[in-house]
């Protein structure tokens, strides 16, 4: 009988994981196509930007004696370099920089890695039974963060494209940069694609949106 309470948290990880993806495909997903697409990735880089919380793994009184260390280094450095990565990204992202899909993609990617490479480990090593305090952050804030991660990857597709094709209307509008120019500033090195995506998003290519202001 304690073997099988010994698993609990897996059922807090599934159930809250469960949990916060319906309430992300009720409240926050259909709101993508109504706001700014930093409204949205930001807050969630932000909230991975605390990451640094999985120190506590390494914290005397955070968890109990017996913690593995094969578990603890990987999740934790893991956690503090994807804090980092969603740290870094969010000023690309505020300035729609063509930097900012790279660093998302970057930080997006090796932050699902990471969290899956710690559930591995800690299953593999049992660290659940040595949790103590620390316990919220496998059955709550992991949860958390891999919906989050999920949110992400919706935004980094077909949502993407549609902000490159608000931002570059509001440029080509508003701006007299080349469309050469404004290309490269949503991200795109080809001017060919752009236009493809542009056209595919907005109904004309990027001349003949111009053309017709």
């Amino acid at each position: 009988m304690p073997g099988i309470f010994d698993r609990v948290l897996t059922v807090n990880l599934i159930a809250n994981t469960a949990i916060f993806y319906v309430a992300a495909r009720l409240y926050l997903l259909p709101l993508v196509p109504r706001v700014r697409l930093q409204q949205i990735l930001v807050p969630i880089l932000l909230l991975h930007s605390m990451r640094h919380l999985g120190l506590m793994f390494l914290t005397r009184g955070a968890t109990f004696p017996g913690m593995p260390p094969q578990f603890a280094y990987p999740a934790v450095f893991g956690d503090l370099l994807t804090a980092i990565l969603a740290f870094a990204a969010i000023p690309f992202v505020l300035r729609s920089s063509c930097l900012a899909k790279p660093a998302v993609w970057i930080f997006n990617i090796f932050g699902t890695l990471d969290l899956l490479a710690a559930i591995t480990f800690a299953t593999i090593y049992n660290a659940p039974v040595t949790m103590g305090p620390a316990y919220w952050i496998p059955a709550f804030w992991v949860p958390l963060l891999l919906v989050t991660h999920y949110v992400t990857f919706v935004l980094l597709g077909r949502r993407w494209q549609r902000w490159v094709a608000s931002t570059a209307q509001h440029l080509i509008r508003e701006t007299p940069r080349s469309l050469i120019q404004i290309a490269l500033e949503v991200g795109y090195t080809s001017p060919s694609h752009f236009a493809q995506v542009f056209r595919r998003m907005v109904g004309v290519t990027p001349t003949e949106f111009r053309s017709a202001l």
